[in-house]
């Protein structure tokens, strides 16, 4: 049975339907000609096919029968599946189903207006429409057929002088084909005819999809012609009435699919398709829409001659039809454009299952989903082989309307998103077709303009005489006309690899020629072939003392520090660490204020050769203890301030304030030690995901490399008053320390970021380094320094809105966008925005001396377009992680590019380049996130959590609120005979390990962690998070005093929600650090009492803020009572007091 269906579908695929009549088996072949083997096949086993297509698919008691019509007619399945894709969104025209005939010779137009009446009378599907009745259901409603016939427009074509007529035909074709239908308000047959001379004329049929298909399309040919000779000739036009019709079928359908008929079926699809990706993840050049479109173009190929007859032969070989190989080869494309192995595509069959629906017109069209495992360890004949069973079952389980498919297996779906598959493969006979003879004219096809796009992407593979072509049809508000041309290219190539290489792995066949890509790749890259006059930073700081002595280095609120001021500083305390014993590769602790004292003490331990371990005063003693004994560090320079962190360390603290004297007495003057270019200038320590932090071990050409290109890319004149505002614990901070200091430049130390907006700085800067979430909060408020012409973007993903608000506020400042691990020296490539170019904003082109690739699991490198890891590699990689080998043996490799012994940083961040040079940034391929510019492993704050005993589990995700906005949410399970368990006491427990940016947002209680069917956490079935419910104090107290509802209405505005006690916590409801840049604005635009952000920090409750407030009025800290403004914003009118 199986050998006789796989004849049948070769039959099919190479345009040949076949059915019975009368119990004689009958065919029809699109061609024109059939192929000889293939009916010497079908003859030879006609008994047998017969005996297979008696078997109805039902039982003898379905029947279509023509009986009295119900009073509301039902729609088809599919029908009602258009329908409602209209509902969803405009199709526009591309579910308008058209064919035209090119008739030569004299046309008789009464006659073919008889001709066409006959037809359409004897076909009701030709003249009907829906119908919504009062109760909301739609019918099927069957018009006259005058109304169809009546609307025939007969048009004479006017020829332009000098116009070519095709390209007046497509005109005038497209003014037709492109006029949607409504569905429940016209009949879905126009019919025009265009003169062109008496002797050619052109006959257009213009339906909706929902009353035809293209087999409906040849029969309305061959009945038209059939009917036209007959009334020419003065014969009747024999027809058998008591067949059924297309409404038949529908009230048929419902019966027999409403019913348990589809139980086998149905389970098969649940097994087949269970556990499925929900989408392909195609390389758009454009976000898909909110709202589907179907605007389309199309690509044409043509396979050569050699190629074609190696397909055939191969096919032959393998016992696969056309249609297996190319599907195969397809799904591979797709595999390798999108970086999965579960590759779903879909697929168009006839939908006539039923030996009565043969010669019956209507839409019996259904879609199939074909479902593939595209392994790259299998060979392309195993593949083919599981390709024979995937087709083998669906073409024996095609029962099922794929609409009803949708609703069974699809509980969520994605409106703007075809269901279960997103693009279509299709194979088809492209050799005209020689339709009989109407009368005494000659009759061809003639191809429509179709300007849509069902799918994303459509393959059409058509068999001609002179072997496949085809084309990609794709929609063109996802794809650029260029990347479709690459894909198309691609799958060419496929197509010769798996012909010479049918039993390699998947995995080896290259898409392209790596050597060429290669050398396309150099291009974008920038080489200093001049050696550096400076080898280590501070050979290159002295050289601009010398230079620049008498010039203002640092800037720290009033006072100001010239380069020799600097300098002699930084030698004074360098000479006092070497006799603490500084030197080369020793590690030299520094927390610190920012200030002054800071930079002096990084600058003097450089000049010792030592690297430098920053230390914030605000990180929990146990992370400065870990760091410590990490690094084996021994020297710790800190303030008396902090000396209480480093209670419990044995270590030689330098308290800088303490031993200030003695520091002075020390010779201004001092001899570089040891200036070694591969010897470590810094660690950094980034988030673990083992649950502990790792040290990042950056060397002095690193670090010189960047400032290097930093000197090259910017003026000299951006050096000058640079804003210091990043935690020298953050890598942001290297350049700006370091490129305003070896320019000539100048520095501007302040707290942080938000700190230019609570007062005015003493100098303006000119440059800005941030992330682009603060960036958006000084633009809101409105306090973006008008000084600043340069801003410098890294740490998170950049959106258009941010961009777009601040040329909008700032045309002529300079932008640029830029990516880098802490692992490659802050930055590894930039881009300059262009404020009238940024539609698609990248990550750009490599920083100086850097090489960038993008890499799939096998360290091939991908085509153009086509997504992968990101891999850094040239100076700007670092040493590695510190006392981590095999860490660092994972994530710093060799370079498989490169036979020098090179080696490459595996990023975990996935990008894909340009055809212009350009990186794209896609996203994580771990749980690795930034927040708020903070590079986060959430394993890290997994295992912190876990280590409390009261938790059995605990999963950590970010959920975006906004294109700017993430937050950290863990989830909880309770471990056995847990203890009360509540977020203030695991707040406690995360501060004592953990930074403060580390610290979830919101913690969900749950019972169990939901998992995949594979048993892996299935982070997308969390629930999510209730931002009222948990995160109240346990006893509410509504607000009392004036200041206490003036405050509460302000966090209400900004966090959203609304009864917000004065118990309540800030942070707990969901505020950050951003959001509390926006409450003290709101607050201090309408009173004269001062606020910080570090207020809201310190007094994170209502009560704990009003209280300082009033404190602060009752100490004189402020001349006047504040102005409760409240009248203007109406806000505590919500509270009764």
């Amino acid at each position: 049975m199986e050998e006789i269906r796989a004849l049948l579908d070769n039959a099919h695929k190479n345009g040949l339907q076949l059915w019975l009549h009368e119990n004689n088996l009958r065919y029809r072949c699109s061609k024109g000609r059939p192929d000889n083997e293939i009916l010497e096949q079908l003859k030879q086993h006609k008994a047998a096919i017969i005996e297979f297509l008696q078997k109805p698919l039902i039982d003898k008691s379905s029947t279509i029968e023509r009986t009295q019509r119900p009073e509301s007619l039902p729609l088809s399945h599919n029908q009602e599946a258009l329908w409602l894709l209209e509902q969803i969104g405009d199709t526009g025209t591309a579910y308008n189903a058209s064919f035209s005939i090119r008739v030569g010779g004299y046309l008789d137009f009464k006659a073919l207006k008889q001709a066409i009446e006959g037809m359409v009378a004897n076909h009701e599907v030709l003249r009907m429409h829906f119908e919504e009745e009062i109760n909301g259901n739609l019918k099927l409603k069957v018009l006259p057929a005058s109304e169809v016939v009546n609307a025939v427009e007969y048009v004479e074509l006017q020829r332009l002088d000098g116009s070519d007529l095709d390209c007046q035909l497509q005109t005038w074709f497209a003014q037709r084909v492109t006029i949607p239908f409504t569905l429940d308000k016209e009949p879905l047959l126009r019919i025009h005819v265009l003169k062109i001379s008496q002797l050619e004329h052109y006959i257009l049929f213009n339906m909706h999809h929902c009353i035809t298909d293209g087999t409906s399309s040849e029969i309305m040919k061959e009945e038209l012609a059939a009917r036209y000779t007959c009334i020419k000739a003065g014969k009747p036009y024999i027809q058998d009435d008591s067949q059924p019709q297309f409404a038949d079928y529908a009230v048929w359908q419902r019966s027999f699919l409403d019913g348990c008929n589809n139980k086998d079926q149905m389970s098969y699809w649940h097994e087949t398709l269970a556990g499925k990706e929900e989408v392909i993840n195609l390389p758009y050049d454009r976000k898909p829409p909110l709202v589907p479109t179907y605007d389309g173009a199309f690509h044409e190929f043509e396979l050569d001659l050699q190629t074609s007859d190696a397909v055939s032969r191969f096919c032959q070989s393998f016992k696969l039809t056309p249609f297996m190989f190319f599907l195969g080869t397809f799904q591979l494309l797709l595999a390798r454009i999108s970086g999965q192995q579960d590759i779903t595509v879909g697929t168009v069959h006839s939908g006539r299952n039923h030996s009565q629906v043969g010669e019956m017109l209507g839409y019996f069209v259904n879609l199939l989903v074909l479902r593939s495992d595209v392994s790259k360890d299998i060979t392309f004949i195993d593949f083919c082989e599981q390709l024979k069973k995937t087709v083998f079952g669906a073409f024996e389980n095609s029962d099922i309307p794929f609409h009803m498919l949708v609703a069974e297996l699809q509980s969520h779906r994605d409106s703007t998103r075809h269901p279960l598959f997103q693009v279509l493969f299709s194979y088809q006979s492209a050799a005209e077709v020689n339709l009989p003879v109407m009368s005494d004219l000659s009759v061809t096809d003639y191809e429509l303009p179709d300007p849509t796009s069902k799918y994303e992407i459509t393959l059409i593979v058509c068999e001609t005489e002179e072997g496949f072509t085809g084309g990609f049809e794709y929609n063109i508000d996802l794809f650029e006309a260029e990347s479709i041309v690459r894909f198309c290219q691609y799958w060419k190539q496929l197509v010769s690899l798996v012909l010479e290489s049918y039993n390699q792995p998947l995995g080896t066949l290259a898409l392209q020629d790596q050597h060429r890509y290669l050398q396309w790749l150099e291009q974008y890259q920038t080489k200093s072939d001049v050696p550096s006059q400076a080898l280590t930073i501070m050979e290159a700081f002295e050289s601009q003392v010398v230079k620049n002595s008498n010039l203002p280095a640092l800037y720290d609120g009033d006072v100001s520090y010239t380069y020799e001021q600097l300098n002699n500083r930084a030698n004074q305390l360098a000479t006092y660490l070497c006799n603490k014993g500084a030197g080369p590769e020793v590690v030299v602790g520094i927390c610190l204020n920012r200030n002054v004292d800071l930079i002096v003490s990084i600058l003097a331990t450089l000049k010792t050769g030592a690297a430098y371990l920053p230390m914030d005063p605000v990180y929990p003693e146990e992370r400065i203890a870990y760091m410590l004994e990490d690094s084996k560090s021994h020297l710790v320079v800190t303030h008396s301030e902090h000396q209480g962190l480093y209670a419990s360390s044995e270590i030689d603290l330098i308290v800088i304030d303490q031993v200030q004297a003695e520091i002075e007495c020390q010779s201004v003057h001092f001899e570089l030690k040891a200036q070694n270019p591969k010897a470590a200038a810094y660690w950094l320590y980034t988030s673990g995901s083992t649950g502990r932090p790792k040290g990042v071990v950056i060397e002095q050409c690193n670090a010189l490399n960047l400032i290097t290109w930093a000197q090259n890319q910017f003026t000299n004149e951006r050096a000058h008053k640079v804003l210091f505002s990043t935690s020298i614990c953050f890598d942001l901070s290297i350049y700006e320390l370091f490129f305003p200091l070896l320019s000539g430049g100048s520095l501007i130390v302040t707290r942080d970021m938000l700190a230019i907006a609570e007062e005015p700085l003493a100098t303006s800067p000119k440059l800005l380094n941030t992330v682009p979430s603060i960036l958006l909060s000084l633009l809101d408020a409105d306090v973006l320094p008008n000084s600043v012409e340069t801003i410098n973007l890294a740490g998170e993903a950049l959106s258009l809105s941010v961009v777009d608000k601040l040329f909008k506020k700032r045309p002529d400042i300079k932008l640029y966008n830029l990516y880098g691990p802490s692992e490659c020296t802050t930055y590894a490539t930039y881009s300059e925005i262009n404020k009238e170019e940024n539609s698609n904003i990248t990550i750009g082109y490599p920083v100086l001396n850097t090489q960038v690739y993008v890499l799939d699991d096998n360290f091939a490198t991908v085509p153009i377009g086509v997504s992968g890891e990101i891999y850094i590699g040239g100076e700007s990689v670092g040493r590695g992680y510190a006392h981590k080998p095999a860490l660092t043996a994972e994530k710093f490799l060799p370079n498989p590019l490169s036979n020098q012994g090179a080696r490459l940083y595996a990023t975990g961040d996935i990008g894909r380049y340009k055809a212009s040079g350009e990186l794209e940034y896609l996203g994580r391929s771990d749980h690795q996130v930034k927040v708020r510019g903070h590079r986060i492993e959430l394993g890290e704050v997994e295992q912190c959590l876990e280590h409390h005993s009261s938790v059995k589990q605990a999963i950590v995700k970010v959920d975006e609120l906004s294109a700017q906005q993430s937050i950290i949410v863990a989830y909880i399970t309770y471990a056995e005979a847990a203890e009360d368990l509540s977020e203030d006491m695991l707040t406690r427990h995360v501060t004592k390990y953990l930074p403060i940016y580390m610290l979830p947002d919101v913690f969900v209680f749950i019972n169990e962690v939901p998992l995949t069917l594979s048993g892996k956490v299935n982070r997308a079935a969390l629930p999510k998070p209730d931002f009222l419910a948990g995160q109240r104090a346990k006893e509410f107290i509504a607000p009392a005093t004036d200041m206490e509802c003036y405050l509460a209405s302000i966090w209400e505005d900004v966090l959203n929600v609304e009864g917000i006690g004065i118990l309540d916590d800030f942070f707990a409801l969901g505020g950050n650090s951003l959001l509390a840049l926006r409450v003290i604005l709101l607050f201090t635009e309408e009173q004269s009492t001062p606020l910080t952000i570090r207020d809201l920090f310190n007094f994170s409750t209502i009560k704990g803020l009003s209280g300082l407030i009033e404190e602060n009025i009752a100490a004189g800290l402020v001349s006047t009572q504040p102005a409760m403004k409240i009248s203007k914003i109406d806000r505590s009118q919500r509270y009764v007091k």
